[in-house]
């Protein structure tokens, strides 16, 4: 089966209040569809699959399919998509060009050389939080927080890491099951981590693991480790294999089940002959 996958968490609905107005500047009502994890990681992956990835979900009845969904609602109005996007596109850059370098040299030195990558990361999870499709629906965040995440949004100025902790990992697969472009393929909405203290959410977006702390961290020894983003230039990006982290081996098994018990749709049945 080709590697190149997005995979779907399908939940069933919570309340979150309609979307009338921009949800930055709060005031806008004429909206433009945004992209909630960036159109460029997605203009990647379709590119490497003729348009439309492998997508499933952990459900025990749906099948294996092809999307070429690229997660889209009215959020933003248009001065603030594009407030936004001038964070992604220089974090996007810098985080090519950290993980390619990774790849080629073992280099786990990643530089932070604006505000850009803080606030990114930032807008990752505030946009994920305030967006009501299926694919969001298990991101929430308090109240305050998401507030204070707007204004820092706005504002162009970072949160603190004891607000909204961001933590990088590198995710490698000591198997060889994976190659390095096959994990650079893969992508999963978010998944809660509801089990720890404090509440966490994971990304795995173009071959690196964020996790997401909501509250903060706040202990100096969990700050200060490598792979905390803060608001130092340079820091340190730890690796982790991908079958140690058991929210995504449970997906990738449900994906792998359904392969074997031929859960596929009539498209992927044709392309696999």
């Amino acid at each position: 089966m080709n590697h190149v996958m997005i995979i779907n968490m399908q939940v069933p609905n919570q309340f979150k209040p309609p979307i009338l107005i921009c949800q930055l500047c709060l005031r806008e009502p004429r909206l433009l569809k945004s992209h909630i994890l960036p159109r460029a990681y997605f203009r990647k992956i379709t590119r490497n699959s003729s348009g439309k990835a492998i997508s499933f979900d952990d459900s025990p009845e749906t099948k294996v399919g092809f999307s070429s969904s690229q997660w889209v609602q009215e959020l933003m109005c248009g001065a603030c998509e594009q407030k936004i996007s001038q964070y992604e596109s220089s974090a996007i850059e810098t985080l090519r060009t950290f993980r390619g370098k990774f790849a080629k040299t073992g280099d786990q030195r990643l530089c932070l050389e604006s505000h850009h990558c803080r606030l990114f990361f930032t807008s990752l999870v505030w946009r994920s939080a305030i967006a009501t499709i299926d694919e969001f629906q298990k991101v929430c965040l308090p109240p305050e927080i998401r507030e204070v995440a707007r204004r820092s949004l706005f504002s162009g100025t970072p949160l603190s890491r004891q607000v909204l902790t961001c933590t990088l990992r590198i995710v490698i697969d000591k198997s060889g099951g994976f190659n390095d472009a096959s994990l650079r393929d893969i992508m999963i909405t978010p998944i809660p981590r509801t089990t720890r203290i404090p509440y966490s959410f994971l990304f795995l977006i173009d071959g690196m693991l964020l996790e997401f702390f909501c509250p903060g961290l706040t202990e100096t020894r969990e700050l200060d480790a490598d792979g905390v983003v803060t608001g130092r230039r340079l820091m340190t990006v730890p690796t982790v294999d991908i079958f140690e982290v058991p929210e995504v081996v449970r997906i990738l098994v449900s994906g792998y089940g359904k392969n074997l018990e031929g859960k596929l749709s009539d498209a992927v049945k044709t392309r696999a002959r």
